[in-house]
């Protein structure tokens, strides 16, 4: 299956950007997730990413400024982010690229 025939995944509905909302909604499941900033009810797409085990924990990461994406995500001022859980059997990095090339966000490195 290319990623073409990927299906786009439904996100939750949009949580807060901050430690609290992270800690408190975010899932520690595998999964996809979104950060976004939402300014007058238009969405502008900052990074889509994956984790294998712990969407909460790989948020965080962002959020304390620990990852190689974090000065990129910081810079555009996120408001709110939002998650699929996705069961571990299925090509997270699959799903994730047909995300990407759906949304296009920012500071993701490759649209492919």
């Amino acid at each position: 299956m290319d990623t073409q025939d990927q299906p786009i995944y439904r996100f939750s509905n949009w949580v807060e950007y901050d430690l609290g909302g992270i800690i408190f909604s975010a899932p520690k499941t595998s999964g996809l997730y979104a950060i976004v900033r939402i300014e007058n009810q238009n969405i502008f797409w900052i990074y889509i990413g994956k984790h294998e085990k712990d969407i909460r924990d790989r948020i965080l990461s962002h959020a304390i400024g620990s990852t190689g994406n974090s000065e990129c995500i910081g810079s555009h001022n996120p408001t709110h982010f939002a998650f699929v859980s996705i069961p571990k059997g299925l090509k997270l990095d699959n799903c994730e690229i047909a995300t990407i090339q759906k949304y296009l966000p920012v500071c993701n490195d490759q649209h492919t």
